[in-house]
């Protein structure tokens, strides 16, 4: 079997391979992953997405951001709190050294190298929001170029400069007399003249009075002409590190037959992103200006839309006029495939643009670390704090506008009106210390022709209904006033210190079963 019939039977297997997946772009517009994932990150955001009916309190609860952002700061400093990320263990004591020097050297990587901080915060919030949270650790080759400027240099300077040639490229050099020099040379060789004169003369005298031969130096030289060098030249380097990047799990493809949430085991894995064509051929791969137009395009998903704050989604498919700035859909695969023919499927990385595959290489294992706060068994996809709180926040948040609803039709009530005794222009006029006036010649009684409707005060049940779901929530996700350092006077005053150190361990107990399961 030819290379091209190989790629296309690779091809076809990622194909296929995608359909039958978590996240799996055909399908992902209307699956109910994709559903919960939008809600999840629409409710974190305040988003309004039940708006209230015209007139009525439109306020929005975020009881699921307040969670998240309380569990998340514990979060980070479980994991990066200090230096020390990763720790290799030794088997034996003649392995000490080494696993010293080992763990030294990774936790430089991840630590220094990386922004490992800002890479497990965002890393974990994914996992706390939308369930499954994935990082892809890669090392970058990527050519970096850098442009340098170099103007007025001596020729002393630029002989040092021009030492190391074979690390740039010079695009642009000129070069100017030096007059200020020029001037500072002349006069320092019009003074070795006249001393050298002086010296000559000196000499001819000494040898007419001795007989001998006169001895004279050589006459000074003037000094080359000296020059100013403006120089730009161009650096090229293969800069390759470490590196760790937070993948929006909405851009992840994972196989259904995936049974548990690290990956282990799992048959195929595929991650995509839009990628300029500039960006392709710096990583070496030479792609015409026409890739990828053939090949489907795929809508964004809805993930993406709730993320779409301040509409940034809008220039994520605008063409541009420089063609190397045109973006194309590029999937980066994981698959088990036997590409060789040998009957034994083996693990297969695939750079995928359109339909062309760019790269292809065997691998022993998909370089991805996947997390999530709760895992269920034998399945990859897991529960996020989302799942168990935004049934919590819909209700908190009817109950939140039913009581401001309340107040507002409290102090502004409807009322009652006797017709031909009361200006209704007054009536229908709510403000307040306002006049409601008697039609001429009526005498209106309040109370009987002009009274208000009363409205029962049922805020206090409203309040009463948010602190049953605040506790609800607190047995669920373990953040209490306690853990937040929110503790009412009442509280204080009602609950022994054992009961207080009880409750934060409870609750940090939650938190530690989260880190567990992520480390």
């Amino acid at each position: 079997m030819s290379k091209a019939d190989k790629d296309e039977s690779l091809l076809k297997a990622i194909e296929a391979a995608e359909v039958d997946s978590y996240g799996s772009s055909e399908y992902s517009m209307d699956s109910e992953l994709s559903d919960q994932r939008a809600q999840a990150i629409d409710a974190y955001l305040g988003k309004n997405t039940n708006p209230a009916p015209e007139g009525n309190s439109q306020v929005v609860s975020r009881d699921l951001f307040d969670t998240i952002e309380w569990i998340t700061p514990s979060l980070v400093r479980i994991f990066a709190g200090s230096d020390e990320v990763v720790k290799i263990n030794p088997v034996g004591p003649e392995d000490e050294p080494q696993a010293k020097q080992e763990t030294m050297y990774l936790n430089h990587m991840v630590t220094k190298r990386n922004q490992w901080t800002q890479i497990f915060h965002d890393w974990c919030k994914d996992a706390l929001l939308t369930k499954n949270a994935y990082c892809l650790a890669y090392y970058d080759k990527t050519k970096m170029v850098e442009y340098e400027s170099y103007s007025d240099q001596s020729d002393d300077t630029f002989a040092l400069l021009m030492q190391d040639a074979d690390d740039f490229e010079v695009l642009e050099h000129s070069a100017e007399v030096d007059e200020d020099q020029q001037k500072i040379n002349e006069q320092q060789y019009q003074q070795q003249m006249m001393q050298y004169q002086q010296m000559s003369q000196q000499a001819q005298m000494q040898a007419m009075q001795t007989g001998q031969p006169p001895q004279i130096p050589p006459p000074p030289q003037m000094p080359p002409t000296p020059m100013l060098h403006s120089i730009k030249l161009r650096r090229t380097e293969d800069e390759g590190k470490i590196c760790m990047r937070v993948l929006p799990p909405e851009r992840c493809v994972i196989h259904h037959s995936t049974q548990n949430y690290t990956l282990e085991g799992c048959d195929f894995f595929e991650y995509w992103e839009e990628m300029t064509l500039s960006s392709l051929r710096q990583m070496g791969f030479d792609v015409a200006d026409d890739i990828g137009e053939s090949g489907e395009y795929r809508n964004l998903s809805i993930e993406d839309n709730a993320r779409d704050l301040y509409h940034e989604n809008m220039s994520f498919s605008s063409d541009s006029v420089d063609p190397a700035m045109r973006k194309v859909r590029v999937r980066m695969a994981w698959i088990r495939h036997d590409y060789d023919d040998d009957g034994i499927s083996e693990m297969q990385y695939c750079i995928v643009a359109g339909d062309e595959i760019l790269f292809r290489e065997e691998c022993s294992r998909i370089p991805v670390a996947s997390i999530v706060a709760t895992p269920i068994p034998h399945r990859h996809i897991g529960i996020s704090i989302s799942d168990v709180m935004l049934e919590i926040q819909d209700t908190k948040q009817a109950m939140l506008r039913q009581g401001i609803d309340n107040l507002f039709h409290a102090n502004n009530p409807r009322l009652f009106v006797s017709d031909g005794k009361i200006n209704m222009d007054d009536a229908l006029v709510s403000r307040p210390g306002g006049l409601v006036r008697s039609m001429p010649g009526q005498e209106a009684v309040f109370g009987r022709d002009i009274s208000p409707i009363l409205i029962p005060n049922i805020f206090p049940q409203a309040v009463q209904g948010m602190e049953y779901m605040d506790r609800l929530s607190e047995r669920r996700t373990g953040v209490n006033g306690v853990f937040t350092g929110n503790v009412s006077s009442e509280v204080l005053t009602q609950t022994t210190g054992m009961a207080m150190s009880q409750m934060g361990t409870a609750a940090a107990q939650k938190v530690e079963q989260i880190a567990r399961m992520m480390s």
